[in-house]
């Protein structure tokens, strides 16, 4: 079975994004902390923000140096992958043989 791939995550980030504002909504209108009202502008609130937060720190991740060649060395068409020797010693690329320093 292959890995988990980024739109796996991504669909479970937005239906936990949706089920915990739900969630959230209902509790503080069933403690009468909060208003229907309230409780909709703070999920529209959490639904808008969450997500654009969470797209953020992933594209930050996914777009690392570390990630970006990792991602080339797992092609098939890639055959070697030269950078400098800190990267290509790093413990992430011991046992990828595609990847050398210089």
């Amino acid at each position: 079975m292959p890995g988990i791939t980024q739109d796996q995550i991504a669909s479970a980030v937005r239906w936990a994004v949706t089920a915990l504002s739900a969630m959230l909504s209902g509790f503080l209108i069933s403690r009468g902390w909060a208003t229907t009202a309230s409780a909709a502008a703070l999920t529209a609130f959490i639904l808008g923000l969450v997500p654009g937060i969470a797209a953020f720190i992933w594209s930050m991740w996914a777009h690392s140096t570390t990630s970006l060649i990792a991602a080339a060395s797992a092609l098939p068409e890639v055959r070697s992958i030269v950078t400098t020797p800190a990267i290509a010693n790093s413990p992430q690329f011991a046992p990828d043989d595609k990847v050398t320093s210089q």
